[in-house]
């Protein structure tokens, strides 16, 4: 994912907090978030303000504060689903409450590798995962084996079961014969 179509996913995903978050995406996120408020930090804007004594007071502010405000929620719900892409809960996102510690402590996590899990979370799935009760459609035959043929049964399972045997009754001693035969 390139850096441009990381951060319109992340706008595009503005609140979501459900499904993933690939790493370049989250991290392309962080490095324009953190360019975006540089440069509105180095942006001074005057302010015209009252300080305690009353007094109109001429002070200077920045833009990145807004921008912090802007991009809170956006910021959040990609570090849930990048936390979900590498295998954790959305309850990890609350290590950013721990200084610096914290903060250290979700960079580590959000560097991790895309975790396969359960599709219920809206996790990856490995190649050829169907959900329970999946079936496919009418028609539909698997790709040949190797060396088979079309619709043959896959190559290492066994055939179809035959019938069963008929009933036969148990074995015992014979009865004796009717009289008058």
């Amino acid at each position: 994912m390139s850096f441009g179509e990381s951060i319109k996913t992340v706008f595009t995903k503005y609140a979501e907090f459900s499904g993933r978050a690939t790493r370049p995406e989250f991290w392309w996120w962080v490095l324009f978030t953190f360019l975006v408020s540089a440069g509105l930090g180095a942006i001074q804007l005057p302010m015209i303000t009252v300080d305690d004594s009353g007094q109109l007071a001429l002070t200077t502010t920045t833009l990145s504060g807004l921008w912090a405000l802007a991009t809170l929620l956006p910021s959040l719900a990609v570090t849930v689903r990048r936390l979900r892409d590498a295998g954790y809960g959305w309850g990890h996102v609350f290590w950013f409450l721990l200084p610096l510690a914290g903060v250290i402590v979700l960079i580590v996590l959000c560097a991790k590798p895309t975790q396969v899990a359960p599709a219920s979370y809206g996790y990856a799935q490995p190649q050829g995962y169907a959900p329970q009760g999946y079936a496919p459609p009418q028609g539909y035959a698997p790709p040949p084996q190797a060396g088979g043929t079309p619709g043959a049964a896959p190559t290492g399972t066994p055939p179809a079961a035959a019938t069963p045997p008929a009933q036969t009754p148990p074995a015992g001693p014979t009865p004796p014969p009717a009289p008058g035969s």
